[in-house]
């Protein structure tokens, strides 16, 4: 099955349309990629003394031609699984944004979006893998692996930070995303893996109090 465009692509999409349910309800909301030795560092925490901070964690997803004329694949990946498990137990939110088209000209398309949560997640042991209609938001097929993760409209995400996530000093936030970030490396990385930063990151939307 062939890519024709990365995860990180997908997040500069799936980004403005979080930020633009969040900020119905929310005045300060800040999207980050989170390194330890920057946004994670004594600079920054001097900076944040004061006030409280809510975290939603998102994994944008890239979709696969899978060789039927209209179809696409996509799949959400065990050990992004493993950390919605973790996350939850910190008080953080997990969603997955998914991107069903078939070129690359139409990732502005909305209506192309699927939104999943994951913070029911369980620990599992294989790949959540799914079939979707190209262009649409419309699954067609899921395996037993998409058990644990729901379908949502975008609208659901406010009420999901409001069930699970907990208020958090600056302090705090800075060492649960940090222990969370260690959980999506894979097993079979090995050193390079480590040193390169491998494995699957989420872009993490802070939501000030």
């Amino acid at each position: 099955m062939a890519s024709f465009f990365s995860e990180r692509t997908a997040e500069y999409s799936l980004i403005p349309a979080v930020i633009g349910v969040l900020a119905k309800n929310n005045s300060r909301i800040v999207p980050i990629y989170f390194w330890r030795t920057r946004e994670g560092n004594n600079i920054s925490l001097a900076q944040n003394l004061s006030g409280r901070v809510k975290v939603l964690a998102m994994f944008a997803r890239r979709p696969k031609l899978c060789g039927k004329n209209g179809y696409v694949s996509g799949k959400v990946n065990k050990n992004i699984l493993r950390y919605a498990l973790h996350a939850r137990k910190y008080g953080v939110a997990t969603i997955s944004g998914f991107i069903s088209v078939d070129s690359i000209m139409n990732l502005s398309n909305e209506d192309s979006y699927v939104w999943f949560d994951l913070s029911n997640s369980k620990h599992s042991i294989n790949d959540a893998e799914f079939f979707c209609r190209a262009n649409s938001n419309e699954i067609l097929e899921m395996n037993e692996f998409c058990s644990d993760i729901n379908i949502i409209n975008k609208d659901d995400i406010s009420c999901l930070i409001d069930a699970i996530c907990k208020p958090l000093i600056w302090q705090e936030c800075i060492e649960v995303i940090s222990e969370l970030n260690k959980i999506t490396y894979s097993d079979n990385n090995g050193y390079f893996g480590r040193f390169l930063g491998g494995g699957y990151r989420p872009v993490y939307f802070l939501i000030f109090e």
